[in-house]
């Protein structure tokens, strides 16, 4: 089931405090590792870390294969205080869109950075794409060093300090590890820009993201009787006729507005046999040959229904919604009259049903 998440980020820095790029992030089924403490940092994440770019993690993510949503987040400099959305659209029961990672560089710096060295860390679907989301806070204390360049903060080798371009620092040839903060005294402490820059600080948090999520409603299928708006019993005062030499009978199922039962969608391996296994006992029309029959029907509200032409009485060879998904439509609407097609001539005349009326409670306001 597609959904769409909106992925909030904060810079929860005080005023006078780091500053952030903008926020890369990755969506996987849990094998994508952004990091590993104690080793070097890939491409990517030093480039992130550096200079704040996302080209080179992108593609990282790309090519190991575990997912195939991500995205950048923001423009830089992210200020203290500054809140932005990034709105996505995953398939929820995809294995591949279970796990979340993230990564920033902080401002001013030479190659401090966050992001989570855990890839199972922040699990946004469980194993049966429940929504689980995430609301989590990244402090000052899970700063780290990637190691790749000295920590010298001058204002031509720092990014956001005076650098003007790119990969200019001193190397350093080193690992990921925590970082020990800005120097004591020294050149980014000392700018009042950002006298509270100090992430080493007790209780200093560098950013807040939450995920939320906004199912997207599939578009009604056209052919389906809508019941949503009663509350309890709905009486259908329905004509119904047949023209055509098979015993045609038609019968219905409950779904969703995306014609979904028993979790599957039209076009999915499997959907008529979900039908014949979920047609409603009791509820079936038959017609003979040129006759017209008036019937009532009483079925629950609150639901939509879909109608399912057994051909010949079988239920081994139905007309459902999901023939126009996987092939031809057999089933025709217009207004409140179905037309079935049991063959192939598509005169729409092998059962004809009006629905005359719908008498319910309507549900409250």
């Amino acid at each position: 089931m597609q959904t769409q998440l909106t992925i909030s980020i904060q810079n929860l820095a005080p005023e006078n405090g780091t500053f952030l790029t903008p926020v890369w992030f990755g969506i996987h089924d849990g094998g994508f590792d952004t990091y590993d403490r104690g080793r070097p940092a890939s491409l990517g994440l030093e480039q992130i870390a550096e200079d704040g770019t996302t080209g080179t993690i992108s593609t990282e993510f790309d090519l190991a294969g575990f997912g195939t949503v991500q995205g950048t987040i923001g423009e830089a400099p992210i200020a203290p205080g500054e809140t932005l959305e990034f709105e996505v659209i995953v398939d929820a029961d995809d294995p591949t869109s279970r796990y979340f990672n993230y990564a920033s560089m902080i401002l001013p710096s030479n190659d401090f950075f966050i992001a989570n060295g855990n890839e199972l860390a922040h699990e946004i679907f469980d194993a049966d794409g429940n929504f689980i989301g995430a609301d989590f806070i990244v402090p000052g204390a899970a700063v780290l060093d990637a190691g790749t360049e000295v920590n010298d903060e001058l204002p031509e080798t720092t990014a956001f300090f005076g650098q003007s371009a790119p990969n200019t620092g001193t190397t350093e040839n080193g690992v990921i590890q925590l970082a020990e903060g800005f120097i004591p005294d020294g050149r980014i402490l000392s700018e009042p820009m950002f006298a509270e820059a100090d992430f080493t600080a007790p209780d200093y948090e560098v950013l807040r993201i939450t995920i939320t999520e906004t199912p997207i409603d599939a578009p009604v299928f056209p052919e389906l009787i809508d019941l949503t708006g009663f509350d309890g019993d709905v009486t259908a005062e329905v004509t119904f006729t047949r023209e055509a030499a098979f015993d045609n009978l038609l019968q219905f199922y409950e779904t969703d507005a995306a014609g979904r039962v028993a979790g599957l969608a039209p076009g999915d391996a499997g959907y008529e046999a979900a039908v014949a296994a979920n047609l409603i006992d009791g509820v079936e029309l038959f017609a003979n040959n040129l006759a017209t029959v008036d019937q009532s029907l009483v079925l629950a509200g609150g639901t939509y229904y879909a109608p399912a032409l057994l051909v010949d009485g079988n239920p081994d060879n139905l007309v459902t919604i999901d023939d126009g998904v996987t092939g031809i439509g057999r089933i025709q609407r217009e207004d409140n009259v179905w037309g079935f097609e049991d063959l192939t001539d598509f005169d729409f005349n092998d059962f004809v049903l009006t629905v005359n009326s719908l008498d319910g409670t309507p549900t409250a306001a």
